[in-house]
């Protein structure tokens, strides 16, 4: 599976936390603004360059810059996938 972020969307800190928020039309469709922890942040990070991202690719990112073992990495990554989804800010391709 590959996955990107949807375009609309920006981070910024805000009081010391990473925030996700919506930018232009995206605003319609997004009426709450995200807080992310380091390791959200970071991969929401990867995903705004706009390209599709393999899952293993981010893995990877994430054991690099975390002390993370790669499977507790993939769970915790398929997590936030899911939750991103929900909210309807990231695409994803088989």
């Amino acid at each position: 599976m590959k996955v990107r972020m949807k375009p609309g969307y920006l981070m910024r800190d805000v009081a010391g936390e990473k925030v996700l928020l919506p930018v232009g039309k995206a605003c319609a469709d997004f009426s709450k603004m995200m807080v992310l922890n380091e390791t959200a942040a970071f991969v929401v990070e990867q995903l705004m360059d706009e390209r599709f991202y393999e899952m293993d690719e981010l893995v990877d990112a994430l054991t690099a810059a975390f002390e993370v073992d790669a499977t507790q990495a993939r769970m915790d990554l398929e997590q936030l996938i899911v939750d991103l989804e929900q909210d309807c800010l990231v695409e994803l391709e088989a």
